[in-house]
Parts: C-alpha cells; structure tokens; sequence
C-alpha cells in the first residue's frame, strides 16, 4: 500500500467531490480537475447556450467528470457552496464559478445599460445560474490574482532597457554553439498603461515574423512580461511552433521576489523543435526583482 499527494497549482482550497452523491456527473470550469480515484471520466463539455458560447471566456470550455467515486478539484479564495432550488437563479461573474451539477442550467447574459457599459469592467457579462443542483463559487480565479499581484507590486525598473533583438533596445542576441541557429533574449514593454500593452504586442508581433523568417533552430529567453496562461503568449507560440522550456517542470514562479509564493512566471524560453531541453530551473535571488532562470538546451541530433 502506498500514498500519493495532489498540491495545488496556486493558492486556494481542494474540493473533494463524491460523484456518486452528485448523480455521477459534474461540471466543472476546464484546468479546475486536480486528480480523482480510478474509474472517473473526464471530457470536454460545452454549454447548450449560443450566449456562453459567444461571451463565456473562462467559463465556456467546461470538464465533465464522470463515475461514482471520489474527484479533486480547485478553486481561488474562497469557496461556496450552494443549493440551488427548483427555478431558483443566481448572477454571478464568469470566473468565479467552479463547478456545478448537469441539473443546473447555465448561460452568460449581457447586462446592458450605459452605466454598466462604462463602469461594469469584467461584470458586464454575467453567468446566470438556475436550478436545482449544488454550485460551487470562488471569490479569487486565477486570472484575477495575477492581476491583482501585477498591480500591488512595487514596479522597480532600476533603469531597464525593453526591446526584443531587431527591434531597439539593448537585448542581446547570438549564434547556438556550432554556429547552428541563434539565440535572443527578450523584454517586451511591461503592460502598465494600454499603449505599454499595445506596443507590447507590436514587439511580439514582429519577433513572431523574424522566428518564422529565419526558420533555423531558435532559442528566446527573457522577460515576456506574460503569464504561459495569457492568450497573447499562447498565439506566440502557435505562430512560432516553438514550445516553452518549463513545461512539465512546475510552474517556476519568478516574479516578484518580494512574494515568493504568490508570484508569476513571466519569465520564459521558448525554443524551436530542433532544440532539446536537458533541464530548467529557476536560480537564487541575486537583487533584482525577478528569479533568474537557467535551461540546458542542446541541438536534437546531437544528443
């Protein structure tokens, strides 16, 4: 007999599902399942409504758990439970619902209005929930904790240079060993206003263009100032076919050093298919306000 344990991937609480007391089904948002006994589906499940299918965001794409023993997930902050009666309706923001039972019905509506317009932010729309059937709701998602640690940090720039190689700046730039392929490293603008965030996208725009028109082995490393979670991160490298060095590794915060543990990881590398991961780790703290890190990469063939 032996035992294993399931962590959490950021701070929050587990939530132990008995899917034989819940009718052997359950909803839940997608990246919420932690792990669950044997015999437990899991699958994708999309919502019946055109609304959350047009307005959802996180809460479009849903898991399905299925089975009659126990399942594990995960949610921010804190956690409520509750027993929605026959007809009975709750409204509340898109991510900060968790789960719910296949008996309650969920759609996204707008709320309109030019009060809301101007002032609703992340409330315009809002996931309305009816009976009956057990829901689960988080205060604190994912998305909205890192916003809040980008936002409450102290910002030191200590006389940072941005830039990505080709496009100004002072980032450095080589050749791999062998002369095969090159290297760069990165630190698009920080998205402290909506012009840093637009110019951001610029720059990582044109870096994507450079990795496609050079199309020889290729290594970026640096401060993406981007989460592996963000869509802009994602698209980078769908449209570069390069994969992220950590992956499978944890997820290596490294911003800021003054919250080790509720930090971020904005910084990366991104390689190229012809190039192989040996190890990633993040080093010491040295004086900055980000964790260094360190990849051993080496040419596939060559391994």
């Amino acid at each position: 007999k032996g035992y294993v344990a399931f962590a959490a991937p950021y701070p929050g609480k587990i939530i132990p599902l008995d899917l034989a007391q819940l009718g052997g089904s359950f909803l839940c948002q997608k990246d919420a399942f932690l792990c669950a006994a044997r015999g437990i589906d899991i699958e994708v499940a999309f919502t019946r409504r055109i609304g959350a299918g047009l307005f959802g965001g996180e809460g479009f794409i849903l898991q399905r758990l299925t089975g009659d023993g126990m399942a594990f997930i995960h949610a921010g902050g804190t956690v409520i439970r509750r027993d929605l009666a026959a007809g009975e309706k709750i409204r509340v923001d898109t991510g900060c619902v968790v789960g719910f039972a296949p008996t309650v019905d969920y759609d996204i509506q707008f709320i309109g209005g030019f009060k809301n317009a101007l002032f609703g932010g992340e409330g315009l729309f809002l996931a309305t929930l009816t009976g009956p059937g057990p829901v689960y709701l988080q205060s604190l998602p994912f998305s909205r904790l890192a916003d809040r640690i980008m936002a409450a940090a102290r910002f030191q720039r200590r006389d940072e240079k941005t830039g990505i190689a080709g496009l100004g700046g002072e980032s450095p730039r080589g050749t791999l060993p062998g002369g095969r392929g090159v290297w760069a490293g990165v630190q698009p603008r920080p998205p402290m206003t909506a012009a840093d965030a637009a110019e951001r996208h610029r720059q990582l725009d044109h870096l994507a263009a450079l990795v496609a028109e050079r199309n020889e082995p290729t290594a970026i490393c640096g401060d993406f100032n981007l989460t592996p979670y963000s869509p802009e991160f994602t698209d980078f490298a769908r449209r570069t076919g390069m994969r992220d060095a950590r992956a499978g590794r944890g997820p290596g915060i490294t911003w800021p050093t003054s919250l080790p543990i509720l930090g971020i990881p904005i910084d990366h590398c991104l390689v190229s298919p012809e190039i192989g991961v040996a190890g990633f780790r993040r080093l010491a703290a040295f004086g900055s306000d980000h964790y260094p890190i360190a990849a051993g990469l080496f040419i596939e063939d060559d391994a």
